[in-house]
């Protein structure tokens, strides 16, 4: 009697699991019903430093002139030629907007050392373009600081 009441208790829980797994099988679906309805979100490549700085320096390869990179400064009004120094490669600078900036120094024909920030837009490493540059410092001197607003950082003019 013992064995019979085991079984029958055995089945019956048998049972009411594959029912009730039958009962609702699209509650907990192992593949998705309708992919079209819930696509996946297009993962974009994150943008480093370097991303930027390769930008930044294809930028000024393809624009450089019989030996020099030409930059009119908006302050004087000069064209200067320069020479690309160096990219600075110490941190991702993001302004917000997918926008970033990095600085790179240059020396003049006469000798000036330019340190200009170059702006760009991009939502990939392949997107990136620059939009902007300005002459951040001469021979040192900073014609404006960066501020850091939250995650934003901002120029400050004195």
């Amino acid at each position: 009697m013992k064995k019979f009441l085991i079984s029958i208790i055995l089945t019956s829980i048998t049972l009411y699991g594959c029912q009730k797994t039958a009962e609702h099988p699209s509650e907990h679906p192992e593949k998705q019903e309708h992919p079209s309805e819930h696509p996946e979100e297009k993962k974009e490549s994150k943008i480093t430093i370097e991303d930027i700085a390769i930008a930044a320096e294809n930028y000024v390869k393809q624009n450089y002139k019989d030996g020099y990179f030409l930059y009119k400064d908006d302050s004087t009004g000069k064209i200067l030629k320069l020479k690309l120094d160096k990219i600075h490669r110490e941190r991702l600078s993001p302004i917000g907007n997918n926008t970033y900036f990095v600085c790179a120094d240059f020396i003049s024909e006469d000798g000036t050392k330019y340190d200009l920030d170059f702006f760009m837009k991009g939502k990939s490493p392949d997107s990136l373009e620059v939009y902007d540059m300005t002459v951040h410092k001469v021979n040192g001197k900073p014609l404006y600081v960066w501020v850091k607003v939250g995650d934003i950082w901002k120029r400050k003019y004195d």
